[in-house]
């Protein structure tokens, strides 16, 4: 059998009262201690059993059962005095009493056991544990008669208990396992009053019982006899049943009318008027009679007997002024005005007098409320009222005249109450966020939705519900869903989706968060703030090509920049600073001929080149935490060197004399040396006669340039360059130049820079030549324009769909026949910034002898998303020997004045008449989303228009938008007014709005 135990706590509900009331459920969990002695739970009593004449040893006879109320018990079961000579034991945890020893059990022989049960950890004392008494266990060889659950039993009936009802069930327990029949037998009175169920042992009424009649007992002695079938053993035993009384007889008067005349009403008590008598037929407390009004019995239920008495008194003023309640209650709003009614007071006066009102005191006045002498109305008096209290507490009195009786006493009677004016809260107070300014909060790219970025919190200064903030995210103008959660309880602000700092979130989000009270109408309030959007290194550094080739001399000298290779990150900071590592995977030896500079990404030499190819790689790695890279190969393939060395024009030079005084740098003589151009080979003619004749012939080779030398940059660098994105279509970016090496001549086409300012360095950036120029080629020219000794700022109209960036086009020397056809290809890199979704395009052209190709925008251009691009422009030829030049350019964005503030919502607001001037009505919010100062700093104003009602009549802070009253209003005179207002940005050149009208928000004062 398992144990059941119970955990015991107290839930109760505490009651505070006062003249508010709450209710707390409060919840007392009660510990167990171990303070409970075990009982035995074996039934019937006291315990019997048999044992068969031969059981075996450990044959089980009975099992002892005892519980312990307490939760960390230990029962354990012993014999406590063993009367059978050892012939039993019973196990310690399970309490089963089995056989010991061989020799057989004599038949009906009785063996006694006394047993206990113990907690072992429940202690008493040092030596003792908490037990059970010790119980008698009978054990008997053989067989047994059966045991009845009880010794004796006793029921208790009323009398008028239903024929056939159950009385009471009468059980015995068969040691023979048999099936047991039930006889019910009377001893004395009550014979056939009574049956039993011959199987059930039900005990049930067989006929209607009275207590009144005394032909009836009201106790029955009965005998109850169980026998097994099979003519097998029976007991008996004795069952009592009571019969009780019910108050079924009601009291009787003996007369149906009573009356007493001329008694004084103000009779001392306990005075005897006249004596009534009622009799009741019931027994015991059924026949005790109370009299109250009317005569009462003390049974269950209880039955009365009505008489009629009459008592006639006569009126004395004796009785004093009763108020209807000791308190009242009333509640006034705290803008009421002069004259408000508050409550009304009732008070009557039993003797008939008519009742007079006041304070306490005297008088019909106290503070700012008066009180009707007659009525007992409660109202604020005709002057100014001032309630700034929560509370008022008034006490009123009320006082009779006497005019009950001609002849009566002429004392005045007074009574007192209590009046608790309570003031209501209006809601004339918006939520106010006053840290709003101070909020900067900051979440870090790719946190899980849910994040924590900030706990905003409002105050609201009314009371109440009307004082109860909730808090909500306000949408941005043609924002689909939110980008930020709040709970609208705590404030807490937590993200609703992962930010990608790198893709269209930005580093900035605007979020607007909206305070609401719960009033009626509510009031809210707003907070608008920015989120930053912090830096994680999930982006690798992409290299703007997949692989680099390139061209170098033999004969370059240790030092030499061989090539420049270039990689983006997307990533802010150290998590996209990019440093160049050089290894040579492929040949390990040829990283001994190279280093590189870690931070331009410059190949340079640094050992005299011996092989025809060299293949190094190149990590592009970022310095985030941990760092992120990316490969690149490099494939350089060595040119033969001239290997005739030059011819100087004269063998000697000099002497030359040069005074001692002349200044540094004065030219002391030139020299001059030129390469060999002229070659004398011998050329052999032979027969194949024998023996075969020859004959030799000099030949004279003479060298003639070619332009088969890719053209050298006046710089290596070039950039960044800077656009703004208000620049007009057609605008010139830059200017670049750069020389053809060998036999050739061109000029260059002048082209004045655009009027721009000289910018810093901030990064490396360049125009890159690669492999070799086309054939016949002399010169190359970039971004045409002969200003190369300086680099420019310059700007483009982000708007502008084709507006023209840069031109590029080749000069063709007039000397040279069958110049070939070039081409031009704008490479598209792998990110956004590296033109992979084609934000700028190619478009050839001629002109006067020369073919341009102009860089032109293909796709509107966004500082707030991309702020600089680095674009890989490459020119072919299509000659004999196919050759190419490839330029980077770099180009920076800046920020216009494009995006116009947006106010955050539209709001009705209400204002109260008689408020002082000065009085705080609203406070708006717009947001600019550009991405500098000055050009998102926002400011308001009161649009000067005919249009604008509320314009003299409200003021506007500039710089926080609050909303402020220029004068006192009265409703009577005008109950609504509409206000128009204006946020611009911070730039001389903003516009409010891109039609030209104010962005304005409209507001209505009731």
């Amino acid at each position: 059998m398992s144990e059941l135990y119970a955990k015991i706590y107290y839930d109760f509900r505490e009651r505070v009262r006062h003249l508010d009331t709450d209710n707390q459920r409060v919840i007392i969990h009660v510990k167990d201690v171990n303070d409970e002695p075990p009982y035995f739970i074996n039934r019937p009593l006291p315990m019997q059993t048999v044992v068969q004449l031969n059981a075996a040893p450990n044959t089980p006879v009975f099992t002892l059962q005892a519980r312990d109320p307490d939760t960390d018990h230990n029962i354990h079961y012993f014999i406590v005095r063993d009367r059978t000579g050892g012939r039993f034991e019973v196990d310690e945890r399970s309490g089963v009493v089995r056989t010991r020893g061989t020799d057989p059990f004599q038949l009906d022989m009785e063996y006694v056991l006394y047993v206990k049960a113990e907690d072992q950890n429940g202690r008493v004392d040092e030596r003792r544990f908490q037990s059970t008494p010790e119980e008698r266990l009978s054990i008997v060889g053989g067989k047994r008669a059966p045991q009845f659950y009880l010794p004796s039993y006793e029921a208790e009936i009323a009398e008028n208990q239903k024929k056939d009802s159950d009385i009471i069930s009468v059980k015995a327990k068969s040691f023979a396992d048999r099936e047991i029949r039930y006889t019910l037998k009377a001893q004395g009175q009550g014979a056939g009053t009574f049956n039993i169920g011959p199987t059930s042992g039900i005990v049930k009424l067989a006929k209607e019982l009275d207590f009144e009649d005394l032909r009836q007992p009201h106790v029955y002695s009965l005998v109850v006899t169980a026998t097994e079938d099979s003519g097998g053993f029976s007991t008996s035993v004795e069952l009592t049943i009571r019969v009780t009384d019910v108050n079924d007889n009601a009291p009787k008067f003996e007369l149906p009318d009573y009356q007493a005349h001329n008694v004084d009403e103000d009779i001392p008590l306990g005075t005897s008027i006249l004596k009534v008598k009622a009799m009741d037929a019931d027994s015991g407390k059924n026949a005790e009679i109370e009299y109250l009004v009317s005569a009462k019995d003390k049974g269950e239920p209880a039955k009365t007997g009505t008489a009629t008495v009459r008592v006639y008194t006569k009126n004395k003023n004796d009785e004093e002024p009763k108020f209807s309640q000791q308190v009242y209650t009333p509640n006034v709003d705290e803008n009421a005005g002069p004259n408000t009614l508050v409550t009304t007071v009732v008070a009557s006066d039993k003797d008939g007098d008519n009742v007079r009102f006041g304070f306490v005191g005297g008088g019909t006045s106290s503070g700012q409320f008066v009180i009707e002498e007659i009525t007992g109305v409660i109202r604020l008096h005709n002057k100014a009222i001032s309630l700034d209290r929560d509370k008022y507490e008034l006490n009123v009195t009320a006082m009779d005249d006497g005019a009950c009786c001609v002849n009566g006493d002429a004392t005045i009677h007074t009574s007192t109450a209590v009046v608790v004016v309570f003031i209501t809260d209006v809601n004339d107070n918006k939520p106010i966020f006053k840290d709003c300014p101070t909020y900067f909060p900051k979440v870090e790219e790719g946190a899980p939705n849910g994040s924590p970025v900030i706990k905003v919190h409002a105050t609201d200064e009314d009371k109440g519900v009307n004082g109860q903030v909730k808090y909500s995210i306000v949408q941005q103008p043609n924002q689909k869903g939110t980008k930020f959660t709040v709970d609208e309880e705590t404030g807490e602000v937590s993200t609703n989706k992962v930010f990608d700092r790198e893709g269209d979130d930005g580093k900035f989000v605007s979020v607007t968060v909206k305070a609401t009270d719960q009033g009626e109408p509510s009031l809210e309030g707003v907070c608008s703030f920015t989120v930053e959007i912090t830096d994680v290194n999930d982006n690798p550094p992409l290299f703007d090509r997949q692989k680099y080739v390139e061209n170098v001399k033999q004969d370059a000298s240790i030092g030499t920049n061989i090539l420049r290779v270039s990689a983006s990150d997307e990533d802010a900071d150290n998590n996209g600073a990019i440093v160049y590592t050089l290894s040579a995977p492929y040949n390990p030896a040829d990283i001994e001929y190279f280093e590189i500079q870690p931070e331009s990404g410059w190949i340079v030499l640094k050992k005299p080149l011996d092989r025809d190819r060299y293949r190094l790689r190149v990590r592009a790695s970022d310095r985030g935490d941990p760092p992120s890279s990316a490969d690149v190969d490099v494939e350089l393939d060595v040119v033969d060197r001239n290997n005739k060395p030059p011819i100087w024009d004269m063998t000697t030079y000099g002497p030359v004399h040069i005074k001692e005084n002349v200044t540094v740098g004065t030219v002391v003589t030139s020299v001059k040396a030129r390469l060999r151009e002229t070659y004398k080979l011998e050329a052999m003619a032979q027969d194949k006669g024998f023996p075969p004749l020859s004959r030799t012939v000099e030949v004279q080779i003479d060298v003639v340039d070619r332009a088969n030398n890719p053209p050298v940059w006046d710089h290596t660098v070039y950039g960044p360059i800077y656009i703004r994105e208000n620049l007009p279509v057609g605008a010139k970016v830059v200017s670049v130049k750069a020389r053809c090496v060998g036999n050739c001549s061109a000029r260059a086409p002048h082209a004045a820079p655009s009027p721009a300012r000289p910018v810093r360095r901030r990064a490396p950036a360049m125009l890159r030549r690669a492999l070799s120029s086309p054939d016949c080629i002399t010169k190359l020219v970039l971004f045409s324009g002969e200003s190369s000794d300086l680099l420019y700022e310059l700007n483009l109209m982000r708007q502008a769909r084709r507006a023209l960036l840069a031109r590029v086009f080749y000069i063709f020397s007039s000397g040279i026949e069958n110049n070939p056809t070039v081409f031009y290809r704008l490479m598209p890199g792998s990110t956004a910034q590296t033109n992979k979704f084609h934000t700028f395009y190619l478009q050839q052209r001629a002109d006067n002898g020369f073919t341009w190709a102009d860089i032109k925008v293909n796709h509107p251009l966004d500082y707030e998303s991309i702020k600089e691009y680095n674009l890989t422009i490459r020119v072919e030829n299509n000659g004999a020997q196919q050759l190419a030049s490839e330029a980077t350019v770099y180009i920076m964005l800046e920020d216009v004045n494009d995006e116009i503030p947006l106010f955050t919502e539209r709001e009705q607001e209400t204002v109260l008449e008689g408020e002082p001037i000065g009085t705080k009505v609203t406070q708006v919010n717009a947001i600019d989303k550009d991405g500098t100062f000055p050009n998102n700093q926002v400011y308001y104003y009161i649009v000067d228009s005919p249009r604008n009602e509320g314009k003299d009549f409200f003021e506007i802070s500039m710089q926080t938008g609050e909303i402020f009253t220029k004068v006192v209003f009265d409703r009577e005179k005008q109950g609504a007014y509409a206000l128009e207002v204006e946020a611009r940005d911070g730039a001389p050149s903003a516009r409010p709005n891109s039609d030209n009208q104010p962005n304005s928000g409209m507001f209505c004062h009731y």
